[in-house]
Protein backbone atom coordinates (compact mmCIF):
# COMPACT_ATOMS: atom_id res chain seq x y z
CA UNK A 1 0.00 0.00 0.00
CA UNK A 2 2.86 2.35 0.81
CA UNK A 3 4.28 1.82 -2.67
CA UNK A 4 0.91 2.73 -4.17
CA UNK A 5 0.74 5.98 -2.16
CA UNK A 6 4.30 6.91 -3.13
CA UNK A 7 3.58 6.14 -6.77
CA UNK A 8 0.47 8.32 -6.76
CA UNK A 9 2.35 11.11 -4.98
CA UNK A 10 4.95 11.05 -7.73
CA UNK A 11 2.18 11.12 -10.33
CA UNK A 12 0.60 14.14 -8.62
CA UNK A 13 3.93 15.96 -8.48
CA UNK A 14 4.47 15.31 -12.17
CA UNK A 15 1.00 16.61 -12.96
CA UNK A 16 1.53 19.84 -11.03
CA UNK A 17 4.96 20.47 -12.54
CA UNK A 18 3.87 19.66 -16.08
CA UNK A 19 1.42 22.54 -16.43
CA UNK A 20 2.67 25.44 -14.28
CA UNK A 21 0.64 28.06 -16.13
CA UNK A 22 -2.67 26.19 -16.08
CA UNK A 23 -3.81 27.80 -12.84
CA UNK A 24 -4.28 31.18 -14.54
CA UNK A 25 -7.14 30.12 -16.80
CA UNK A 26 -10.88 29.67 -16.32
CA UNK A 27 -13.05 26.82 -17.47
CA UNK A 28 -16.22 27.25 -19.49
CA UNK A 29 -19.33 25.27 -18.65
CA UNK A 30 -18.86 23.25 -21.83
CA UNK A 31 -15.29 22.34 -20.85
CA UNK A 32 -16.54 21.17 -17.48
CA UNK A 33 -19.21 19.01 -19.10
CA UNK A 34 -16.64 17.40 -21.42
CA UNK A 35 -14.37 16.76 -18.44
CA UNK A 36 -17.27 15.19 -16.55
CA UNK A 37 -17.96 12.91 -19.49
CA UNK A 38 -14.31 11.82 -19.48
CA UNK A 39 -14.50 11.09 -15.75
CA UNK A 40 -17.72 9.12 -16.04
CA UNK A 41 -16.31 7.21 -19.01
CA UNK A 42 -13.44 5.95 -16.83
CA UNK A 43 -15.80 4.92 -14.02
CA UNK A 44 -18.12 3.23 -16.48
CA UNK A 45 -15.25 1.25 -18.03
CA UNK A 46 -14.04 0.26 -14.55
CA UNK A 47 -17.47 -1.29 -13.94
CA UNK A 48 -17.18 -3.31 -17.13
CA UNK A 49 -19.60 -1.26 -19.18
CA UNK A 50 -19.62 -1.95 -22.91
CA UNK A 51 -22.47 0.14 -24.30
CA UNK A 52 -21.71 3.61 -25.71
CA UNK A 53 -21.56 5.99 -22.78
CA UNK A 54 -24.04 8.33 -24.45
CA UNK A 55 -26.69 5.63 -24.15
CA UNK A 56 -25.98 5.11 -20.46
CA UNK A 57 -25.22 8.64 -19.27
CA UNK A 58 -27.14 11.30 -21.20
CA UNK A 59 -25.73 14.79 -21.56
CA UNK A 60 -28.42 16.22 -19.29
CA UNK A 61 -27.08 14.05 -16.48
CA UNK A 62 -23.55 15.30 -17.06
CA UNK A 63 -24.73 18.90 -17.06
CA UNK A 64 -26.66 18.26 -13.86
CA UNK A 65 -23.51 17.02 -12.11
CA UNK A 66 -21.58 20.12 -13.18
CA UNK A 67 -24.33 22.50 -12.07
CA UNK A 68 -24.57 20.67 -8.76
CA UNK A 69 -20.94 21.17 -7.75
CA UNK A 70 -20.90 24.74 -9.05
CA UNK A 71 -24.00 25.60 -6.98
CA UNK A 72 -22.48 23.97 -3.93
CA UNK A 73 -19.31 26.00 -4.45
CA UNK A 74 -21.37 29.20 -4.47
CA UNK A 75 -23.34 28.10 -1.40
CA UNK A 76 -20.12 27.46 0.54
CA UNK A 77 -18.88 30.97 -0.17
CA UNK A 78 -22.16 32.86 0.29
CA UNK A 79 -23.83 31.04 3.15
CA UNK A 80 -20.98 29.46 5.07
CA UNK A 81 -18.18 31.92 4.19
CA UNK A 82 -15.95 29.12 2.99
CA UNK A 83 -14.66 29.78 -0.53
CA UNK A 84 -13.00 26.86 -2.28
CA UNK A 85 -9.36 27.84 -2.73
CA UNK A 86 -6.62 26.39 -4.87
CA UNK A 87 -4.86 25.22 -1.71
CA UNK A 88 -8.02 23.38 -0.59
CA UNK A 89 -8.33 21.72 -4.00
CA UNK A 90 -4.72 20.61 -3.96
CA UNK A 91 -5.11 19.15 -0.49
CA UNK A 92 -8.21 17.33 -1.68
CA UNK A 93 -6.20 15.78 -4.51
CA UNK A 94 -3.59 14.67 -1.98
CA UNK A 95 -6.33 13.20 0.24
CA UNK A 96 -7.78 11.31 -2.71
CA UNK A 97 -4.38 9.86 -3.64
CA UNK A 98 -3.76 8.74 -0.04
CA UNK A 99 -7.14 7.18 0.62
CA UNK A 100 -8.09 5.70 -2.76
CA UNK A 101 -8.75 1.98 -2.94
CA UNK A 102 -8.58 2.13 -6.76
CA UNK A 103 -5.16 3.62 -7.58
CA UNK A 104 -5.22 2.37 -11.18
CA UNK A 105 -8.59 4.02 -11.73
CA UNK A 106 -7.30 7.26 -10.24
CA UNK A 107 -4.34 7.25 -12.64
CA UNK A 108 -6.75 6.64 -15.53
CA UNK A 109 -8.83 9.60 -14.34
CA UNK A 110 -5.75 11.81 -14.38
CA UNK A 111 -4.91 10.57 -17.86
CA UNK A 112 -8.48 11.07 -19.08
CA UNK A 113 -8.18 14.72 -18.01
CA UNK A 114 -4.91 15.05 -19.91
CA UNK A 115 -2.83 15.08 -16.71
CA UNK A 116 -3.87 18.73 -16.54
CA UNK A 117 -3.47 19.86 -12.91
CA UNK A 118 -6.05 22.62 -13.17
CA UNK A 119 -8.61 20.40 -14.88
CA UNK A 120 -8.08 17.65 -12.30
CA UNK A 121 -8.47 20.06 -9.40
CA UNK A 122 -11.57 21.72 -10.83
CA UNK A 123 -13.41 18.73 -12.25
CA UNK A 124 -12.31 15.84 -10.04
CA UNK A 125 -11.27 17.31 -6.69
CA UNK A 126 -13.82 20.15 -6.50
CA UNK A 127 -16.98 17.96 -6.77
CA UNK A 128 -15.74 15.65 -4.03
CA UNK A 129 -14.61 18.50 -1.77
CA UNK A 130 -17.72 20.69 -2.03
CA UNK A 131 -20.06 17.73 -1.60
CA UNK A 132 -18.36 16.76 1.65
CA UNK A 133 -18.15 20.33 2.97
CA UNK A 134 -21.76 21.17 2.17
CA UNK A 135 -22.90 17.94 3.81
CA UNK A 136 -20.96 18.76 6.97
CA UNK A 137 -22.11 22.38 7.17
CA UNK A 138 -25.73 21.47 6.44
CA UNK A 139 -25.82 18.72 9.06
CA UNK A 140 -24.76 21.07 11.87
CA UNK A 141 -26.29 24.39 10.76
CA UNK A 142 -28.38 25.67 13.66
CA UNK A 143 -30.25 28.15 11.45
CA UNK A 144 -31.54 25.23 9.34
CA UNK A 145 -32.05 22.52 11.91
CA UNK A 146 -32.56 24.47 15.13
CA UNK A 147 -36.36 24.31 15.17
CA UNK A 148 -36.42 20.63 14.16
CA UNK A 149 -33.84 19.83 16.82
CA UNK A 150 -35.88 21.57 19.51
CA UNK A 151 -38.99 19.64 18.47
CA UNK A 152 -37.03 16.40 18.52
CA UNK A 153 -35.73 17.19 22.01
CA UNK A 154 -39.27 17.91 23.19
CA UNK A 155 -40.43 14.55 21.82
CA UNK A 156 -37.46 12.84 23.44
CA UNK A 157 -38.29 14.42 26.80
CA UNK A 158 -41.89 13.26 26.44
CA UNK A 159 -40.83 9.71 25.61
CA UNK A 160 -38.47 9.72 28.56
CA UNK A 161 -41.31 10.80 30.82
CA UNK A 162 -43.34 7.77 29.71
CA UNK A 163 -40.82 5.43 31.28
CA UNK A 164 -41.84 6.42 34.82
CA UNK A 165 -44.18 3.81 36.31
CA UNK A 166 -46.37 6.02 38.49
CA UNK A 167 -47.25 9.57 39.52
CA UNK A 168 -47.93 10.63 43.12
CA UNK A 169 -51.57 11.44 43.81
CA UNK A 170 -52.34 15.11 43.13
CA UNK A 171 -49.04 15.74 41.35
CA UNK A 172 -48.88 18.85 39.22
CA UNK A 173 -46.78 19.06 36.07
CA UNK A 174 -47.06 20.00 32.40
CA UNK A 175 -47.58 17.37 29.70
CA UNK A 176 -46.48 17.31 26.07
CA UNK A 177 -49.09 17.49 23.32
CA UNK A 178 -47.95 16.29 19.89
CA UNK A 179 -50.22 17.45 17.07
CA UNK A 180 -50.50 16.45 13.42
CA UNK A 181 -50.45 19.46 11.09
CA UNK A 182 -53.06 22.17 11.59
CA UNK A 183 -55.21 21.10 14.54
CA UNK A 184 -57.63 23.08 16.68
CA UNK A 185 -55.07 23.31 19.44
CA UNK A 186 -56.88 25.35 22.06
CA UNK A 187 -59.94 23.10 22.04
CA UNK A 188 -57.77 19.96 22.02
CA UNK A 189 -55.74 21.22 24.98
CA UNK A 190 -58.85 22.12 26.96
CA UNK A 191 -60.38 18.72 26.24
CA UNK A 192 -57.19 16.89 27.18
CA UNK A 193 -56.79 18.89 30.40
CA UNK A 194 -60.44 18.32 31.37
CA UNK A 195 -60.12 14.54 30.83
CA UNK A 196 -56.95 14.29 32.90
CA UNK A 197 -57.39 12.77 36.40
CA UNK A 198 -54.39 14.81 37.53
CA UNK A 199 -53.88 18.46 38.23
CA UNK A 200 -51.96 19.62 35.18
CA UNK A 201 -50.97 22.90 33.67
CA UNK A 202 -51.56 23.48 29.97
CA UNK A 203 -49.38 21.02 28.05
CA UNK A 204 -46.50 22.13 25.90
CA UNK A 205 -47.66 21.90 22.29
CA UNK A 206 -45.45 20.59 19.47
CA UNK A 207 -46.85 20.87 15.94
CA UNK A 208 -45.47 18.25 13.55
CA UNK A 209 -45.89 17.58 9.86
CA UNK A 210 -48.06 14.51 9.14
CA UNK A 211 -44.91 12.52 8.29
CA UNK A 212 -43.07 13.54 11.48
CA UNK A 213 -46.21 12.88 13.55
CA UNK A 214 -46.47 9.35 12.17
CA UNK A 215 -42.79 8.69 12.89
CA UNK A 216 -43.21 10.02 16.44
CA UNK A 217 -46.21 7.73 17.00
CA UNK A 218 -44.26 4.70 15.81
CA UNK A 219 -41.49 5.55 18.28
CA UNK A 220 -43.91 5.44 21.22
CA UNK A 221 -44.23 2.33 23.37
CA UNK A 222 -47.22 0.22 22.22
CA UNK A 223 -49.31 1.13 25.28
CA UNK A 224 -48.84 4.82 24.59
CA UNK A 225 -49.86 4.85 20.92
CA UNK A 226 -53.24 6.43 20.12
CA UNK A 227 -56.04 4.22 18.89
CA UNK A 228 -56.65 4.38 15.14
CA UNK A 229 -60.12 5.45 14.12
CA UNK A 230 -61.37 6.44 10.70
CA UNK A 231 -59.17 6.91 7.64
CA UNK A 232 -57.05 9.67 9.11
CA UNK A 233 -56.33 8.17 12.53
CA UNK A 234 -55.45 10.22 15.58
CA UNK A 235 -54.35 13.80 15.03
CA UNK A 236 -52.81 14.45 18.44
CA UNK A 237 -51.40 12.53 21.37
CA UNK A 238 -50.72 13.71 24.91
CA UNK A 239 -47.61 12.33 26.59
CA UNK A 240 -47.48 11.99 30.36
CA UNK A 241 -45.80 9.69 32.89
CA UNK A 242 -47.44 6.32 32.98
CA UNK A 243 -50.53 7.57 31.12
CA UNK A 244 -51.49 8.71 27.67
CA UNK A 245 -54.53 10.21 26.02
CA UNK A 246 -55.20 10.58 22.33
CA UNK A 247 -58.12 11.38 20.12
Amino acid sequence: MRKVVVSLAITLAAVWLAVPTALARDLTFEERVRAQESIDRVYYAAMGGTRPIGEVIPRAHLEGKVRDYLKKSVALERFWRTPVTQVALRREMERMSRSTVMPDTLRKLYAALGNDAFLIEECLARPALVDRLVGNFFAFDESIHGDARRKAEAIRDGLTALSASSIPSGATRADLLLRRGEHEGKQAIEEETAKSPLKTSAPERVDLTPEDFERAILDLPPHARPARSGSGGADHVRLRRGHRSAA
